[in-house]
């Protein structure tokens, strides 16, 4: 597959990336890394007139702690994160995610802002373009039907970056800069929850840091994440988990649990974090991961089936919470 005709536009400066968005809004994108990008503008599943390239902008890139939070630039390569003894120290659960990111190649080129934009995939969206034109078309190619559910009104393409539920666990933020100036947001408000339109991220405005606050004490962390192929695949299913503890072995006093590619945007169960506050985590482990179990909601032809799915989760929520807690000291 051949890639279409763009036009390569090389800023220098935030400003300047920012205002060609403006002026071409509608039919440019962002290129950094361009693992996910390149194909699908190989495969049509985009159609850009312009491209982008933030590589040469500098200061979007690299690993600074700042006042006890550690930034991380959204162009820094998931490799880097993956070796950062930084990272290792103020966010292991960050390190944990980059690590399990496809396979060491796509690792070195491919970005933490790259990856917390991923677009949401689909077995019958992420086809060749002849695939497509088979059939009429769903509506995350403009057309009025989802394949994946028959009777829904709405597209139901699964998101299945690693990084975003780890980071949402740590109750991370983002920092985007658009023509109105920089900002600073929960990286959960990032993502709208709309398979066909996943990123709540305006045309015109670029994410340039993520921020990661301090760790409370005696705080644990883990990653799960199931895939059918261990070197390169998305996630089947994955669990993110934070638990901060009164003391090790004590009661819980904070929990983030995340779920990962069983809907359209990672997704916090409330519920299950609420059961294990006050509480030892052994004591409330099965009742969490039940709970877990429960809010899920795959959908069918996504990775497997749905009631495999689940059983995943609630396998994978148990595993990390039981992983969490045994690397609080």
């Amino acid at each position: 597959m051949r890639l279409p005709e763009f036009n390569h536009l090389k800023p220098k400066t935030i400003a300047e990336a920012v205002e060609m968005l403006t002026e071409h809004r509608g039919q440019i994108g962002l290129i950094a890394g361009g693992t996910d990008l390149i194909i699908k503008l190989k495969q049509r599943c985009t159609d850009l007139r312009y491209l982008v390239d933030l590589k040469g902008i500098s200061g979007l890139s690299g690993i600074v702690s700042r006042k006890d939070e550690l930034e991380v630039g959204a162009l820094t390569k998931l490799s880097a994160i993956e070796a950062s003894a930084e990272v290792q120290r103020a966010s292991p659960l960050l390190a944990k995610a980059a690590s399990l990111v496809a396979g060491p190649q796509h690792r070195s080129m491919g970005t933490l802002g790259g990856n917390l934009c991923l677009d949401t995939r689909c077995y019958y969206f992420n086809q060749s373009y002849r695939w497509r034109q088979s059939r009429p078309p769903c509506f995350k190619t403009g057309g009025d039907r989802c394949y994946v559910a028959a009777k829904s009104s709405v597209c139901h393409a699964v998101y299945s970056g690693d990084t975003a539920p780890a980071l949402i666990a740590q109750d991370a933020r983002i920092r985007v800069v658009s023509p109105a100036g920089a900002r600073e947001e929960s990286l959960e408000t990032l993502y709208t929850g709309n398979g066909k339109q996943p990123i709540k991220l305006e045309e015109d405005s670029i994410l340039t840091t993520v921020i990661i606050p301090p760790n409370a004490p005696h705080t644990g962390f883990a990653y799960e994440k199931y895939r059918l192929r261990e070197a390169v695949d998305f996630p089947v299913v994955g669990v993110a988990v934070s638990v901060s503890l009164d003391k090790p072995g004590g009661m819980c006093v904070r929990a983030r649990i995340v779920l990962n590619a069983v809907g359209t945007a990672p997704s916090r169960v409330v519920e299950a974090e609420n059961v294990l506050v006050g509480r030892r985590v052994e004591e409330a482990l099965e009742e969490a991961a039940e709970l877990a179990y429960q809010a899920a909601r795959p959908i069918h032809k996504m990775g497997g089936s749905p009631y495999y799915k689940k059983a995943l989760v609630r396998a994978l929520t148990r595993r990390a919470l039981q992983e969490a807690v045994s690397m609080v000291e």
